[in-house]
């Protein structure tokens, strides 16, 4: 009877954790997820940044180039 018992309980415990390790595992998911999609929209950004600094340096080059040519 005591070993069928403590088996029991073994068994519930095992449950329990089971159950925590998931809710556990559930927010950390949560929080990689958030975390990769703030990256990702902070690195989207920066691209445009950079790519509309890097069109307003060719553009100024383009018409130095220009100017230097029709000299």
């Amino acid at each position: 009877m005591f070993v069928g018992k403590h088996n029991h309980k073994l068994q519930i415990h095992k449950k329990i954790h089971k159950e925590i390790l998931e809710i556990e595992l559930d927010i950390s998911q949560k929080y990689i997820d958030n975390l990769l999609d703030k990256l990702t929209k902070d690195i989207l950004n920066k691209k445009e940044i950079a790519l509309n600094s890097l069109d307003t340096v060719t553009q100024s080059l383009c018409t130095e180039i220009e100017d230097k040519l029709s000299i």
